[in-house]
């Protein structure tokens, strides 16, 4: 249904393609609906940390591995995209997210292995998320009109941005309503179904193919290197370096009175209810 709207809506402005627009549609849906999942929980990763009493230091120093991490992984995915294809990629990185919710739940409820808990939330979170990126990179430079490639990240980027507002509103009603484990348990249904639009498709990549490095242009790849040094800044400063930065000085004096107003916004109350360190949960 999603990819039928997307479809209507955008086929008209791409009249210049020589292809079916089913591909890129097909992207757009499944993009939509990953990052929808993926922001409901991500968003508050941080934060849960920071509630169940761990420091700055333990959280940061967490990152900086999960980080880290994204270097080796990121040659294997490559391999892996290369012999197995994108989107068969993109699946594999959905349903590494389920165990990797299902560690994330246990953290605030084991005490025991809680370490173990975050450690296998850490390392299948990285795993999925490298994984995904790099497929869902790979399939959409297959299938863009090469005329007309901007505008298409442009509407990619709408799609990206519409997900990432509506996700933690959702979220925060579920949480508020149910609890938080109702949000991961929609989130690990929805990664499953994400890429089912893909394959209606064949892959558009040559599959059963090996990585070779040999020949490769590192200097005309330089400017790239240090653009998307920038963009990973940017996306650790507004993602989990801004929600801890709401928790500790922007909501921090809120505490039971944010649950007294007459008019509260779902987000609000997600982060008041179950987050928040202090808070009081009703």
């Amino acid at each position: 249904m999603i990819g039928r709207i997307i479809s209507r809506l955008l086929r008209r402005r791409h009249y210049w393609r020589s292809v079916s627009f089913d591909q890129i549609a097909e992207l757009y849906t499944s993009r939509l609906i990953t990052v929808f999942a993926a922001n409901i929980v991500n968003l508050f990763a941080a934060v849960y940390l920071y509630k169940l009493g761990y420091s700055l230091i333990f959280i940061t120093l967490f990152y900086a591995v999960w980080y880290l991490m994204k270097i080796p992984f990121s040659y294997l995915a490559a391999k892996y995209a290369a012999y197995y294809g994108p989107k068969h990629g993109i699946l594999l990185a959905n349903l590494l997210r389920i165990p990797s919710l299902v560690a994330f739940a246990l953290v605030g409820v084991i005490n025991d292995h809680v370490m173990i808990a975050i450690a296998i939330f850490g390392l299948f979170q990285q795993m999925s998320t490298t994984l995904y990126n790099m497929c869902h990179m790979i399939n959409f430079s297959k299938v863009k009109h090469i005329d007309r490639a901007g505008k298409e990240i442009g509407r990619m980027q709408q799609v990206e941005k519409i997900a990432r507002v509506i996700s933690p509103l959702v979220g925060g009603a579920i949480a508020s309503i149910w609890s938080p484990e109702a949000t991961i348990i929609l989130a690990s249904i929805l990664f499953v179904f994400s890429a089912v639009p893909l394959f209606r498709t064949v892959e558009p990549t040559v599959t059963r193919a090996k990585l070779r490095f040999r020949g490769f242009p590192w200097r005309l790849a330089i400017p790239s290197l240090v653009a998307e040094t920038v963009v990973g800044f940017d996306f650790v400063a507004s993602g989990m370096g801004w929600a801890l930065f709401a928790t500790l000085f922007v909501f921090s004096g809120l505490g039971e009175g944010c649950m007294r107003r007459s008019v509260v916004s779902p987000l609000s109350v997600f982060w008041c209810r179950w987050w928040l360190p202090g808070c009081l949960v009703v």
